[in-house]
């Protein structure tokens, strides 16, 4: 942790208050950065005989960053485009382009500032609130050998928490915590692992925003809330359930402490409310009893029409959907795709299925997008916590329904009896409670496991499950999405969350799609309150999975040679901890090819072995996607292995990857086609 001006945007004022360490000037005139106009990209400053000072660094809608990138005690500005999950950097305070840019997160994800190693420079990480997932980056881009590479990721909170970072023990490494709007309470952590709470303790009210700073100087950071609705700063006495220490009025300008909450986007409503633009769309979604599922973790992508699009449809259209929810919702409903669908992607569509289960059509005229031949799409890519929204020109309807041409379809439950070939998923979902909510309106996508699948499991474990209902209400939920995303929103999409609360992956290969390590065998099976897509394998999720952990999964598949050699190096009670580890693991074809002779003698070298199979591990869960944009990654025996993409196949050094994230207990897996020999 650095001295910091920990009230970036209020310093005027409450240098008249309180007393606060020196803000660090650049060395471009002695400007200190008070303020960002997300509308227009203008920094405010003051220089140091405190005349004002601006200057123009970013588009409309970037997210404002504030940190000492290089080191010099000088903080800069930075940017994070929530469209492309890219950031943007500068050195110096003045007009100019950035001088680093790399790619840090998706789109979604919310970005932190802090210095995260101790090492004196402040780097950029992200939050994922939807996978409740943290990833560490102690480099700038091309300094760390490959841009924008994780160094750590971790798994800290609920889908939905909202971070913000600090040195919360003063020993000068920042760590995330995490305000859980919901409930008030705080949680923060001293370490970058997977794992509970150090600390938890209420402080503040739903709808604060939590931000930390060193507010009386002692070298430790403590939490304060910022309260829109009036506009107060509270600063507690100590990380502890405790009324605030001191209160001040600040105004409507947010201020920011060590870990730069502010810059957190609000939720789809409350970005919509804030532009100021959509009076109409927020009182229709209120109306219609929608706003808490768009203030939920989505993600959603809302085509949101203007105050002016409301209107063209006449002020009795406009009193008479108010006054009918249940049309009003179905209206709104044909606004809402379910995952976030970002600009780049829609161009490629020429179809979505919207959240009330019809379909649009998306046309490029004149270099607009143009959805059913009627609504323009006038500004795209407004990032918001839970989602993106895409501004619309005009209201979308829904088309009628025509009963006599369409047969009315069953709902998921009676679709999986009738399909024939999902009895023990159906016997599942009775035997966990889960068929009424199968049955409701939804709408609901089900990632459906066949027989086959269940029967993969073995007889032993599927009447485990069915004897332990809460076990397996989490599992089956797991396989369920709010929504209906047909599987053109599926192939779109690299992840999205379940109604269990953890992701599921989509990973598109050469030879198809898998859901986690699941294949996706069919698409598209309608129902009355949502769509069926089979897969050929039961999915977990990794607090539930407990079956099998790294050493029992290859002995499952088979990959013999490996577990022999896992043995003799006396590494399987390592590859059997809590781990997490990464394993790219070769097949017996490929430790064939090394010769007998070269086999033998590495069995009976358990030392040599034992690097060799550490050269394949990594420390932590690194993912196919993950491992998309990196060029190298540290392995548990200290050197790194190279990371490709070649004639459709990800690459580790010259090994392919014939089938990648296979999830256990205690890690992923990655199969590959070639032993790894350490350089």
């Amino acid at each position: 942790m650095r001295t910091r001006n920990v009230l970036i945007a209020t310093i005027a004022l409450m240098l008249s208050l309180i007393a606060l360490p020196a803000s660090a000037e650049s060395e471009t005139g002695g400007i200190t950065v008070q303020s960002f106009d997300a509308a227009t990209g203008l920094w405010n400053g003051i220089d140091d005989q405190s005349n004002p000072v601006n200057f123009y660094f970013g588009n409309p809608g970037d997210m404002p960053l504030l940190g000492d990138w290089d080191g010099d005690g000088v903080e800069t500005p930075g940017l994070y485009r929530q469209s492309d999950g890219f950031f943007y950097g500068r050195n110096s305070n003045v007009t100019g382009l950035a001088e680093v840019s790399f790619y840090v997160g998706d789109p979604g994800d919310v970005p932190l500032v802090g210095d995260f190693d101790g090492d004196g420079l402040d780097t950029v990480s992200v939050y994922r609130p939807g996978e409740g997932r943290a990833f560490i980056m102690n480099t700038m881009g091309p300094d760390g050998g490959a841009l924008g590479t994780p160094d750590k990721s971790y798994f800290f909170g609920d889908p939905g928490d909202k971070p913000f970072v600090g040195d919360f023990d003063g020993d000068g490494i920042d760590t995330i915590g995490l305000h859980r709007e919901t409930t008030g309470k705080v949680y923060f952590t001293n370490s970058h692992e997977t794992g509970p709470a150090d600390y938890d303790f209420f402080f503040g009210d739903p709808g604060d925003v939590m931000l930390a700073g060193d507010w009386d100087f002692d070298g430790q950071d403590t939490v304060a809330v910022y309260r829109p609705s009036n506009g107060v700063l509270y600063m507690s006495s100590g990380n502890q359930t405790a009324g605030a220490a001191m209160s001040l009025y600040v105004g409507d300008v947010m201020p920011t402490g060590d870990g730069f909450a502010v810059n957190m986007p609000a939720d789809i409503v409350d970005t919509a409310v804030g532009a100021g633009t959509f009076n109409t769309l927020v009182a229709a979604v209120q109306a219609a009893g929608l706003e808490d599922t768009l203030r939920s973790a989505g993600p959603f992508t809302v085509l949101a029409p203007t105050d002016d699009a409301f209107a063209a449809l006449g002020t009795d259209t406009i009193n008479a959907l108010l006054a009918d929810p249940d049309t009003l919702a179905d209206i709104l409903l044909y606004h809402v795709i379910s995952g976030a669908v970002t600009s780049d992607v829609v161009v490629t569509l020429d179809s979505a299925t919207m959240a009330n289960g019809d379909g649009i059509s998306i046309t490029i005229e004149d270099g607009n997008v143009v959805i059913n031949d009627s609504a323009t799409v006038t500004v795209v890519d407004i990032m918001a916590s839970n989602g993106v929204i895409h501004v619309l020109d005009a209201v979308l309807l829904p088309p009628a329904d025509d009963d006599d041409d369409e047969p009315m379809l069953d709902d998921i439950v009676d679709t999986a009896v009738g399909a024939g070939t999902f009895n023990t998923l159906v016997a599942a979902v009775q035997a966990a409670g889960l068929e009424d909510t199968l049955r409701s309106a939804g709408p609901f996508t089900v990632l459906a496991p066949t027989d086959d699948a269940f029967a993969r499991l073995g007889q032993k474990e599927i009447d485990r499950l069915l004897a332990n209902p809460h076990e397996l209400a989490e599992i089956l939920k797991y396989h369920v999405i709010q929504g209906k995303a047909t599987s053109d929103v599926v192939l779109s999409q690299g992840s999205f969350e379940t109604v269990q609360g953890h992701p599921v992956f989509v990973v598109q290969r050469k030879d198809g799609v898998l859901i986690n390590d699941a294949n996706l065998i069919a698409t598209d099976v309608m129902a009355a309150n949502g769509v069926i897509h089979v897969i050929d394998k039961v999915l977990y999720p990794k607090p539930v999975r407990l079956i099998h952990d790294i050493v029992d999964e290859a002995i499952e598949i088979e990959l013999d040679t490996l577990v022999a050699a896992v043995q003799a190096a006396n590494l399987e009670h390592v590859l059997r901890s809590e781990g997490p580890f990464t394993v790219f693991a070769p097949t017996d074809e490929a430790f064939a090819e090394l010769g007998t002779e070269t086999l033998k003698r590495l069995l009976a070298n358990p030392d040599e072995l034992a690097d060799i199979l550490l050269y394949h591990v990594v420390s932590g869960e690194t993912t196919s996607k993950e491992l998309g944009y990196l060029d190298s990654v540290g392995m548990v025996n200290g050197d790194r292995v190279h990371v490709d993409f070649e004639h459709g196949y990800q690459l580790v050094n010259d090994a392919r990857i014939i089938k990648a994230d296979t999830l256990v207990a205690n890690g992923i897996i990655h199969i590959i086609d070639k032993v790894l020999i350490p350089r």
